[in-house]
Parts: structure tokens; C-alpha cells; sequence
């Protein structure tokens, strides 16, 4: 009995160390060199409050909170400055030291808000630094900088010291090299373009004052002369917000930074600016107006959120009377294979709707569905042939119906939206019948001659063509699944 307790005792001490040493196990790569206010560090799935000298491992995020900064330091010489309202996840750190060619390998990702970072360069080192933000991967070796990324569509950054490859996700294979004393700039899904001269107004706006005592940057005995430029650099500024844009050397600009320089110019230099932002770009909204195939022509109001839902809503028709002879299959049920062609059978047509939409990839493709209800006002006239005194005479008959329908539409399509705001897409799939009800059914015969007009009045073709008008055509548009296809959407999304 004695032995079995022992065992049981020795059995909980390993299960209450195992922790410590899985922990022991994770490499510490740094650890908090400064800290002014409050933030938080996520381990394991555990919120921790950030102290000075905590350490920091491989996987952790950090999250700064209001009239916040945090430094961390590597033991590998490299800093990252952390402003307010910022998040940062270290998803690998590895670097060696001892070896004849010292190199260093990183990750940092889901970048939101403002860093400053420094890696130390040096010589015969290898380094391979990658910062992600939603929009934008930036290649860093021995080099210093800035990184905005406002909301989840824009990402800035200012390059100090060294250089930068600056690419974009959606677009992996346009990168753009950002250089000492330049800026790049990444909006939604688009490739960056090319970087511009960092004059000392974007400097200046990009820049937040530290409090005093807050080492700006800790490059090491050696790179003096690098802390020494990027205190000149970065020193001395005041908070205006995010990055404006550079005016090129004629002065003029084009549409992408006249847009962002009017959102600058109205910005406020707190992190309610930083959200409006975000707002601005998750959530659009604006009028469409497309024409398609048996649709016609329809206006509407068309809104994506988060870039990944899409609702809508449209009304329209057609402009005049449409000749249903063109809609398909439709010819059986018209002339029931025998009787007298109907001469002319046309339509106005009215409809109105409301779609929703998914869009997988964040991109330009969606797919999803229409409801909607649709009424037609038919008319159709043709001639019913007697025979008077040995002769064919024609008795015009003349008639029409009212037909109300209402249908899905499973869809998928693209919709291309610039930063502009203008949209242009197409939509196809397939229109189904969900239900059909139909009124104000009416017949006449068109004829002075008595004995023609009750000759017409019972005949077999007449009652074929109030068949036609009261049966069939109500039973066609209930039951027919007609081709979907919006050949072109133009709007503008605000």
C-alpha cells in the first residue's frame, strides 16, 4: 500500500513539471527591453500582462493598448518599437551566432497598426526577415524602418536604412524594392507600385513622439552611426497620422494619391482615424446598372461587406414590348404543333429582386442567389379561318393575360471594384420558377359579318387560342427554367 502511494505521488510531481519543461523547451529570442503603459502577451492561448524584461518566445503575440510603446530587444542585436493599438505575432525567430557564417530567420505576421523595426546588419550574416501585414510582405535584410497597416486594405512603409522587397500576396510575383530614404505603399489587391522619395514632411507625419527616456533604437556598438542617422531620421516629430502621399516631379498625381491625399487631409491623428478607415474599406455601397439576357435592363443598389459578403437589390424590365416567340421552347406551347399561328405574341415585363452573394477568395468572384418576382402583361392576336359562301374568310381575335411569377436565381460571376469606386462585372446561372399565378384573362373577335363571327366563335381554333392565352402560357412561365446571364454590370461603389 505504501509503495502504490509513492507512486501515485511521483506520478503527479512529472505531471506538474511537464509544463515547466515544455515551456524550458521554447527558445527565448528576447525579451521586453522598454515598456510605457499597458499591453498584453498572448502564450499558449493565454493573455498575460507585458512587464519590462519579460521574456519573449517563438508563437507569442503582442498586443499594445492606448498611450502605449514597447521595445523588444533580440538577442541577436535587432528591435522592434510597438506603438499604440498595435498587435504583432512572432511566428518564427531562429538565429545563430557561434557559427562561421552567422545567419537569422524570421516571421513576424498579422501586423495591424505602427512598428519601427531594426535589423542589426552585418558582416558575413545572412538575413532573412519577412514582416506580414494582411495586404503586403516585406523582405527585410539589415535594414530599418517603418510599417502603417491601416484596416485590412493598406499597408505603408517607410524604409530609413538598407533596403526592402515589397510585394503584395494576391500578386507574389510583382516586388518592388523600397530603398533607403523612399516609401512604398499597398492598397487592397493590387501590386505596389513604384516607391517614392521619403521627403521630411512624410517623415515628419509619420513620426510619434516618445516619451523621454525611451531609447529610439538600440543598434548595438557597432552600428552607432545607423542610430545615430535614424535618430536624425525619426527624432523630433509630432503625431499627424498615416503616411500622405509624394507629389511627383510635375506636381501632378494620380488618381491613387489625390484620393489618399484627400484622406490624409481629413484625417485626425488618434486611432478613431485608424478605424474609419477600416470602415471605409470593409463596407461599400453604391448604384449598378446592368443589361441582360431576359432580364433586360435593371437598376440597383449593391453593397459589399468585409469583402467577402455581397447584397443587393434591383428592379427593372423591359423598356417595351418584348416578342416571346424568342424565349426558348416556347414555340410548342404557343401553337400546340397544329393550330393557327398566332401572329403576334408580346410582353412588357417587370421585375424586382434581392440577391445575396459570398465572395471565397476576397477577390472578384462570387457566388450566391437571386429572389425575385416578375409580371408580365401579355398580348396576342392572330386569325381564325371559316369558310362563308365557299370562300376562307379571316376573323381577326385579338387577347391578352396577366402572369405574375416568382423565381430563384443560383448564380456566380466577377465584380471588379477599382479604389476608384468604379465596378464593372458580369453575372450568369440559371432562373427557376418557384411559383406562378395569373388574372385579367381576356378574349375578342374582331368581325361585322355575323355568320363568320359565329362560325369563328366555336370553332376549334378559337378555343386553341384561349387555350393557349389561359393554359399553356401561364403553365410555360411556371415551369420553365430560363438561361441566367447579366452581360455587363457597371456601378459605382462608394
Amino acid at each position: 500500500m505504501h509503495l502504490k502511494i509513492n507512486r501515485i505521488i511521483l506520478i503527479l510531481i512529472l505531471f506538474m513539471l511537464f509544463p515547466l519543461y515544455s515551456f524550458a523547451d521554447e527558445e527565448e529570442i528576447g525579451k521586453i527591453e522598454n515598456i510605457i503603459g499597458s499591453a498584453e502577451i498572448i502564450v499558449n492561448n493565454s493573455r498575460i500582462e507585458l512587464e519590462k524584461d519579460t521574456t519573449i518566445h517563438s508563437s507569442d503575440t503582442i498586443i499594445t493598448k492606448d498611450k502605449t510603446f514597447v521595445k523588444i530587444l533580440f538577442f541577436d542585436g535587432a528591435d522592434i518599437i510597438l506603438y499604440e493599438n498595435t498587435q504583432i505575432k512572432i511566428k518564427e525567430y531562429k538565429f545563430k551566432i557561434d557559427a562561421e557564417k552567422k545567419n537569422l530567420k524570421g516571421v513576424f505576421e498579422d501586423i495591424k497598426g505602427k512598428i519601427r523595426f531594426f535589423v542589426k546588419p552585418a558582416k558575413n550574416t545572412e538575413n532573412d526577415v519577412k514582416y506580414k501585414t494582411n495586404n503586403a510582405v516585406m523582405g527585410i535584410r539589415g535594414t530599418g524602418g517603418v510599417i502603417v497597416a491601416q484596416g485590412s486594405q493598406k499597408t505603408q512603409l517607410l524604409v530609413t536604412s538598407g533596403k526592402v522587397d515589397f510585394s503584395n500576396p494576391a500578386a507574389p510575383d510583382k516586388i518592388v524594392q523600397v530603398k533607403e530614404n523612399q516609401w512604398g505603399e499597398m492598397r487592397g489587391e493590387k501590386p505596389p507600385a513604384p516607391p517614392k522619395p521619403a521627403t521630411p514632411e512624410i517623415i515628419k507625419n509619420l513620426a510619434i513622439d516618445i516619451p523621454e527616456g525611451f531609447e529610439l533604437t538600440k543598434s548595438g556598438e557597432d552600428d552607432k552611426e545607423n542610430k545615430k542617422e535614424e535618430d536624425k531620421k525619426l527624432n523630433n516629430s509630432n503625431p499627424t497620422g498615416p503616411l500622405p502621399p509624394v507629389e511627383s516631379p510635375t506636381g501632378a498625381a494620380d488618381d491613387d494619391e489625390e484620393d489618399s491625399n484627400k484622406e490624409d487631409n481629413n484625417s485626425d491623428s488618434d486611432n478613431n482615424n485608424s478605424n474609419k478607415n477600416e470602415v471605409d474599406e470593409i463596407f461599400r455601397i453604391g448604384p449598378t446598372v446592368s443589361i441582360g439576357l431576359y432580364q433586360y435592363l435593371s437598376i440597383g443598389i449593391e453593397m459589399r461587406i468585409l469583402k467577402f459578403l455581397g447584397l443587393s437589390v434591383n428592379i427593372g424590365g423591359a423598356p417595351g414590348k418584348m416578342n416571346l416567340k424568342d424565349f426558348p421552347n416556347i414555340g410548342n406551347k404557343i401553337n400546340n404543333n397544329n393550330q393557327p399561328e398566332i401572329n403576334n405574341i408580346k410582353a412588357s415585363f417587370f421585375h424586382v429582386e434581392a440577391r445575396a452573394v459570398i465572395y471565397p477568395f476576397k477577390g472578384s468572384f462570387f457566388i450566391g442567389s437571386a429572389f425575385g418576382m416578375r409580371k408580365l402583361d401579355v398580348q396576342a392576336d392572330t386569325c381564325i379561318y371559316v369558310t362563308v359562301s365557299s370562300q376562307s374568310v379571316c376573323v381577326p381575335a385579338n387577347g391578352g393575360i396577366k402572369i405574375n411569377t416568382t423565381y430563384a436565381t443560383p448564380q456566380f460571376g466577377w465584380l471588379f471594384v477599382w479604389d476608384s469606386g468604379f465596378s464593372i462585372g458580369t453575372e450568369l446561372g440559371a432562373q427557376i420558377p418557384l411559383s406562378m399565378s395569373s388574372n385579367n384573362y381576356y378574349t375578342n373577335l374582331n368581325n361585322s359579318n355575323q355568320t363568320a363571327y359565329s362560325q369563328a366563335i366555336s370553332s376549334g381554333n378559337y378555343q386553341d387560342f384561349q387555350n393557349t392565352l389561359q393554359t399553356r402560357l401561364p403553365d410555360y412561365f411556371n415551369h420553365q427554367v430560363l438561361p441566367f446571364w447579366n452581360i455587363l454590370k457597371i456601378g459605382w461603389l462608394f
